[in-house]
């Protein structure tokens, strides 16, 4: 008998991965309703320094969130209290000189597909969707959502910004920015105070507010601006646009070893300067090109598949499969 326990599992993520290790498996398996007990294999969704007592065999890390974010999670001595580390991306797995690696899951509804809308009616300015967040992580790009978004504003080429918290009171962008700072202190890391302080008194005066539903949002859209959190994974970011039928121009991992995926993209240099140049291009060629490669994508690639709940969760089953003892 093999007993499971997780913690900070998403719960569709941890419903396919119990089915996936019951196939695995020929034991009989239990899952454990209570996380603090001791288990044959237990599962750790990010590590949360708090809740820093493992007490399985067999213990595994899945790196969602990246080294901005949750910078300890990211240290030697954190790693190697786990007996299995997946990384969300290969990028990611190479710069940790890992073998093993998922992707980041992405659930799709019936209604994905069924999104439509009148071409001519969509908006040649460029969207970005995203909330103002903050790091003093060097590997952020946090910072550079937010000097790109300042700075598209300045040339008047059409920009569009939404999102949560880009007008919030300086008193609690302060406290956000010092806690970040902090995160970094705490993981024994030298903060950066340039990605930490950046664009600190802009107020970002193109700002359009928060969204309720973005897929809505995007369909309005030609082009949407797709920003990574790090350039070392592919977050569900470039799908809102793909399924919003949005073309992503994107700053982010190199997607060359996923074929069709890269082709629904336009690779864009991190600079406002580029990013102009090319909304004042006659783009309409690339724009259908792009258009055709997404309907295949969405259709007709087996892509989809490798960021599916299931696909995933049969990934990390085998990688337990093969390197419990």
């Amino acid at each position: 008998m093999l007993t499971f326990t997780e913690r900070g599992m998403p719960e569709l993520l941890w419903a396919e991965l119990k089915i996936a290790l019951s196939k695995n498996f020929e034991e009989e398996i239990i899952f454990l309703d209570q996380n603090m007990r001791e288990s044959d294999v237990h599962f750790e969704f990010n590590y949360d320094k708090k809740n820093s007592k493992l007490l399985s065999k067999f213990n595994v890390l899945i790196l969602h969130e990246p080294e901005s974010v949750i910078p300890i999670q990211y240290k030697t001595k954190v790693l190697k209290k786990f007996q299995l580390v997946l990384p969300m991306g290969i990028w990611r797995s190479r710069n940790l000189l890992l073998d093993n690696w998922i992707l980041h899951p992405r659930s799709w509804s019936a209604e994905d597909n069924l999104i439509q809308t009148i071409e001519d009616t969509r908006n040649r300015n460029l969207v970005m969707v995203n909330g103002n967040k903050f790091s003093a992580n060097k590997k952020s790009l946090y910072g550079l959502r937010r000097k790109l978004s300042k700075n598209l504003f300045e040339l008047e080429v059409g920009f569009d910004l939404y999102g949560q918290n880009w007008q919030m009171s300086k008193t609690k962008e302060l406290k956000e920015r010092i806690w970040a700072i902090r995160k970094e202190i705490s993981a024994f890391n030298f903060p950066s105070f340039k990605e930490a302080f950046s664009e600190f008194t802009y107020r970002y005066p193109g700002y359009k507010g928060p969204v309720d539903d973005k897929y809505n949002l995007l369909t309005k859209y030609k082009f949407a601006l797709i920003i990574e959190n790090e350039a070392d994974y592919i977050t569900e970011k470039i799908f809102d646009a793909i399924y919003s039928k949005c073309v992503p121009l994107y700053i982010g991992p190199d997607l060359k070893e996923l074929k069709d995926l890269n082709n629904c993209i336009v690779h864009i240099s991190p600079s406002a300067e580029s990013i102009a140049t090319f909304l004042k291009s006659d783009f309409t060629d690339e724009y259908l090109n792009k258009k055709r490669y997404i309907e295949y994508f969405i259709n007709n690639s087996n892509e989809i598949d490798l960021f599916s709940m299931r696909s995933i969760a049969d990934k990390i089953a085998a990688y337990v499969k093969t390197n419990y003892n």
